[in-house]
């Protein structure tokens, strides 16, 4: 469905995504092919929950571990690509 244009942050509607599925379910494989294809991580349903939380709830360590290593791959990207973001702090403000 992903190569025929599926749209990888659809919701249904309580708010899940795939991704909110692989979360609840324990779902490595799936979260990661999802991922990789721009799956929204803090997706929040009707609940307030997320993927993670949701992961973290049903007790799916890996898939817990693996969105946090999504959101650090995915912060650091955005550091590389802002350069106003790992400009070092002046310590004069003090």
């Amino acid at each position: 469905m992903i190569a025929a244009g599926a749209n990888v942050n659809a919701r249904d509607r309580w708010g899940w995504s795939a991704l909110s599925m692989c979360g609840y379910g324990g779902f490595v494989e799936i979260a990661k092919l999802l991922l990789d294809h721009g799956a929204e991580i803090d997706n929040v349903d009707v609940d307030g929950d997320t993927p993670e939380l949701l992961a973290t709830n049903r007790k799916h360590p890996a898939v817990v571990f693996l969105l946090d290593e999504e959101r650090h791959k995915r912060d650091a990207k955005i550091r590389e690509d802002d350069p106003k973001l790992t400009k070092p702090r002046s310590s004069s403000a003090y």
